[in-house]
């Protein structure tokens, strides 16, 4: 069960543009890479626009509106006698292609700073917002394919990281097993949709965002290049 002495931790995923909630769960396994990451957090991921070329989270992107999801999903979780406290803890967010929209919004909105921010194939905008995100402590890990168009943002990003984090900007995803919370800029050879859970991308990145590991689950986190 989860240990909510500090508040339920929450990891929000966005997902990208033509995504339904089952079918991108499961081709992306999601829920399979959360639970390979060994958290002790709740995997929350809303339904933005059905099978549509658009990253418009609705409420999810006005003031207030993460506050309700997450107070909302805890205090379900609370009635539902899941959890002990019906307190937020930790959050960490994912997006992945057009799910960056929504990820930057709530960043520049600034109501709740997340410990990570996790970016897979996704820095198509806001990449000032990100980089600000990371010079103030963020663990922002975003990662770049080759046929994605986000290669020339996230290699633009990254000279502008070098220069004001220096050692601390990890270049590579080997590197990213030891480096708990250090930002990352990745490149992935993989396909756009596939680089979330090929090399288990997606459950090494939250294993070392700085969330607490779960007492009941250790993190599988072993490289493979098919999930």
């Amino acid at each position: 069960g989860l240990d909510t002495s500090g508040g339920v931790d929450v990891v929000l995923h966005l997902h990208g543009h033509r995504a339904e909630l089952t079918r991108t769960q499961a081709s992306q396994h999601l829920l399979r890479m959360f639970a390979a990451s060994g958290r002790d957090a709740v995997f929350v991921m809303p339904q933005g626009p059905v099978d549509a070329a658009s990253g418009d989270f609705g409420k999810l992107m006005t003031p207030g509106g993460l506050e309700a999801l997450l107070i909302d999903v805890v205090g379900t979780l609370y009635a539902d006698g899941r959890v002990a406290r019906p307190e937020v803890g930790e959050l960490v967010i994912t997006a992945h292609s057009g799910g960056y929209l929504a990820a930057g919004r709530i960043l520049e909105l600034g109501e709740r700073d997340p410990v990570a921010v996790h970016l897979l194939d996704a820095l198509y905008g806001y990449s000032a917002t990100f980089a600000a995100y990371a010079e103030r402590g963020g663990a922002l890990r975003t990662t770049h394919t080759p046929a994605g168009f986000t290669r020339q943002n996230n290699l633009t990003l990254r000279a502008r990281l070098r220069g004001s984090l220096g050692d601390a900007l990890v270049e590579d995803l080997s590197e990213l097993d030891v480096a708990v919370g250090a930002p990352a800029v990745l490149a992935s050879e993989f396909p756009h949709n596939d680089c979330v859970f090929t090399e288990r991308t997606y459950a090494r990145l939250l294993a070392t965002s700085g969330l607490a590991p779960s007492p009941d689950r250790a993190p599988e986190l072993s490289a493979v290049t098919r999930s």
